[in-house]
């Protein structure tokens, strides 16, 4: 994260309230998928957490700098995939 943009804890308060929001203003509901993209939704799911996990422990350990998307960056980040 910077000055212009939430992190980690921030990003996950606002795309909850925004979902929720959405939901309860516009009608909106879960679609059907078909299993393809179940599938790729959950990979999707798979690197979401490990980005947040990684960022997690970034932070608590004082290294509040900007992640990109380097080639060791990801390496870093699929460490965490569960």
């Amino acid at each position: 994260y910077n000055l212009d943009h939430l992190n980690v804890y921030g990003q996950k308060k606002f795309t909850e309230y925004l979902c929720e929001y959405m939901m309860e203003n516009y009608g909106i509901t879960a679609a059907d998928l078909t299993d393809k993209q179940k599938a790729e939704w959950d990979e999707s799911v798979k690197y979401y957490e490990a980005y947040y996990d990684y960022n997690v422990d970034m932070i608590k350990q004082g290294k509040n700098k900007e992640i990109g998307e380097s080639d060791d960056q990801i390496k870093k980040i699929e460490a965490y995939i569960k």
